[in-house]
């Protein structure tokens, strides 16, 4: 899901279906429906001129839709390789705070494509991991990170030239084999060491992984394990990047987006695709805070009024405002009245 730049409506893929649904932010309301290409998995704006792209993850490039809270028409679709290449599928892209450079991972030839909206060209082709499925980029745009699915690990990209930095390896601590009270404790078996028992840090199938407008955290849902990764990104070299936190997930864990908290500081949400709640978590903390229920109608109070649309599958969610850089300095003012100072401009020291 995405929001134009005023936040009125809210742009939905249909991931099984070839349509892009728009509807309107505030009632739920129905605004349009249209055919954009097969599997349509992520949409996202330009915050330089709120141009919509939409990847087809059941395709091989990124649908453009030219600014409008009414889409009816396709502009073009932007190929995420090059002619007589095998096709990339590419899922959820991410695009750059000033809106000229997109990346996407290509899930079927298990590489990210850096496109240069400027040049209109592709600007690289980096190998990644395993079935790619998600990217983000850290909002001073210097670098791309890449969620690979079967491979449960995290790709670090340079986006200037398409260097691949490193992984970040969410299995690193992983036992395969963990005996735990068998003969002489965690880890053995009639006196062999079969090494370290597992530790909280092992997450497996990672999924969307943004991180925060200010560059600090990268926030990680792990579907398999169940849990989510927060990634320390705030030294500006990547080899010195680490796992700063794991949390407790949800079955399907799945979505994962930034907000702004009142007051200063980040909120960042994670939906599950197999349970009725969304997760809080405070990034000053680095812990859940809260639950949100989607349900309103099994007779538990919740925190607030769910207007339309309930109930569970939470494959991807967009809390409003959205404060991530770039698209936050396009806010209207009733938006950025509710903003401190260091949420509308994120990188300012």
């Amino acid at each position: 899901m995405w929001t134009d730049k005023d936040q009125t409506v809210i742009y939905q893929t249909e991931w099984f279906s070839n349509k892009l649904t728009t509807f309107d932010r505030a009632t739920g309301a129905p605004i349009s429906q249209i055919k954009v290409g097969e599997s349509p998995s992520h949409v996202m704006t330009r915050p330089n001129n709120d141009d919509i792209t939409v990847a087809l993850n059941g395709e091989e490039g990124v649908v453009e839709i030219l600014a409008t809270t009414s889409p009816s028409e396709v502009n073009r679709i932007i190929a995420t390789q090059g002619f007589g290449l095998d096709s990339t599928h590419p899922h959820a892209q991410w695009i750059s705070s000033d809106g000229q450079t997109m990346i996407t991972p290509n899930a079927f030839t298990h590489d990210a494509t850096i496109y240069g909206f400027d040049t209109e060209t592709i600007n690289s082709r980096t190998a990644t991991g395993i079935i790619p499925i998600a990217t983000a980029m850290t909002p001073d745009d210097e670098f791309g990170t890449v969620a690979n699915l079967l491979s449960s690990t995290i790709s670090v990209v340079d986006l200037d030239d398409g260097t691949h930095i490193r992984d970040i390896n969410l299995l690193g601590t992983y036992n395969p084999v963990v005996l735990v009270g068998i003969n002489d404790g965690p880890g053995s078996l009639l006196g062999i060491d079969l090494g370290p028992v597992a530790t909280g840090d092992v997450a497996a199938l990672p999924i969307q992984t943004p991180i925060g407008p200010d560059g600090q955290y990268m926030v990680t849902a792990n579907t398999l394990t169940a849990n989510i990764t927060i990634t320390d990104v705030s030294d500006p070299d990547p080899n010195n990047w680490f796992i700063a936190a794991t949390l407790p997930c949800d079955p399907g864990c799945h979505g994962a987006q930034f907000g702004a908290k009142s007051g200063g500081g980040y909120y960042s949400y994670v939906s599950s695709k197999f349970a009725n709640d969304l997760i809080v978590i405070d990034m000053d903390s680095l812990s859940i805070v809260g639950r949100i229920l989607l349900n309103p109608d099994v007779g538990i109070i919740s925190d607030d009024e769910i207007v339309s649309l309930h109930r569970m599958g939470g494959q991807g969610l967009m809390p409003i405002p959205n404060v991530y850089n770039g698209w936050v300095q396009n806010l209207p003012d009733v938006w950025k009245a509710q903003l401190t100072e260091s949420q509308k401009n994120p990188l300012s020291p």
